[in-house]
This record gives structure tokens, sequence and C-alpha cells, in this order.
């Protein structure tokens, strides 16, 4: 498994277990050389899980194009806060804000595999965004990103044909919700473009 990168500085120290060193072997004794450091990415990046992971969403992005994508989000205590639906016929995007009973139209930069996917590219040119993407078992992905100062651990999981299934996300340690995909326009999703269509 190819691991690519978490920077660790390495300290060397160089010293007598009697004390000083004797006075006529001190020119023999050569000055360390500083090699100076670069600063490595910040990001720890397993490649087998970023490939796996990465084809998961380009999957579940080309079965949004096809029959569509209804995101469903969750808060901790299971009750339905958000949807998100695309539908592929008329190309519109919406978001449905439960709580606050408001619907307005996104892009699909704001659906999931767009969005993921950006973090992903983020998160390996090691720039702005900092964290890892690993994998301990098939099928599932940790990402940890940080965010205005904030850690977010996200674990994805798959669906028998390999696309997003359902995210579960953590905050400085506190659970915030989950989100389910479904790669249809579900009852939920209907009504959320019914509402868009009608304030329109």
């Amino acid at each position: 498994m190819q691991l690519i990168c978490v920077g660790a500085a390495a300290l060397v120290l160089v010293g007598c277990a009697n004390g000083a060193p004797d006075a006529a072997n001190t020119s023999e004794i050569a000055a360390p050389t500083l090699e100076p450091e670069t600063t490595p990415s910040p990001n720890f990046i397993q490649a087998d899980a970023e490939a796996a992971y990465r084809q998961a969403l380009l999957a579940s992005q080309a079965s949004s194009a096809e029959s569509g994508l209804t995101e469903l989000w969750f808060d901790i205590d299971g009750t339905l806060v958000q949807i998100a639906v695309q539908d592929p016929k008329s190309k519109v995007f919406a978001s449905e804000d439960v709580t606050n009973d408001s619907v307005y139209e996104i892009d699909e930069s704001s659906m999931m595999p767009a969005r993921s996917l950006a973090e992903l590219d983020g998160l390996i040119s090691g720039g702005v965004d900092q964290g890892s993407v690993i994998s301990n078992a098939p099928g599932v992905f940790v990402i940890t990103n940080t965010i205005d100062l904030s850690v977010y651990v996200t674990t994805y999981t798959l669906d028998s044909q390999g696309r997003i299934a359902k995210s579960v996300m953590v905050s400085d340690d506190e659970p915030i919700g989950e989100i389910n995909f479904s790669y249809s326009i579900t009852k939920e999703g209907k009504a959320t473009l019914a509402t868009l269509s009608d304030a329109s």
C-alpha cells in the first residue's frame, strides 16, 4: 500500500558518553551539515484509498447525471433537516432547508459528487485543504479536512454498485449528522422540485 506523505522531522543528537571529546581528536570530527528543509504537504493520503474513493465519486456522478440524485441530510437526532436534489431531465439542482422551510436553486458543485471531488483534489494538492484520505475496510473511506479551524471527519460507505451511499460526519469530535444518497428522485426530491417550481 503506497502512502503519500506525512511530514515528520528527524532530530539526531550526537554526544559523548564520557564527557567532552579529547581535544586531540576534535579536528577529526566533521561539523554537522544542516540540509535546507523543504515544507512537506501536511496531508496523509493513502494512494490506493484515494484512487478507489475517486472511482466511487465518478461512478456516483455518472449515475446522478443519468437517473438523478437525492441527498437527505439528517441531524444527530435523526431529524431530516435538508434535501438536495438533481433532476437530469430538467438540469435543475435544488436544495431545501427543511428547518427554515426555504427552497432555492443551486448548481452541480453543491451536490455530493462534485463537492467531494473538489475536496479530494484540494487534499491531494496539499494547499489550503489540510487533512487525510484513508481506508481501513473495503468500501469505507474516511476523509479528514480542516475548515475554518474545525476538523471535520466524514466516513463514506458505498452501495453494491460502488457508489457513495451514506456519509457520517463528525466535527471536532462531535457527531453532527449523516447524509443518505439515492440515485433517483425520491418523493422528498420531487416535493423539493415542486416547491421550487411553484416559487418561480
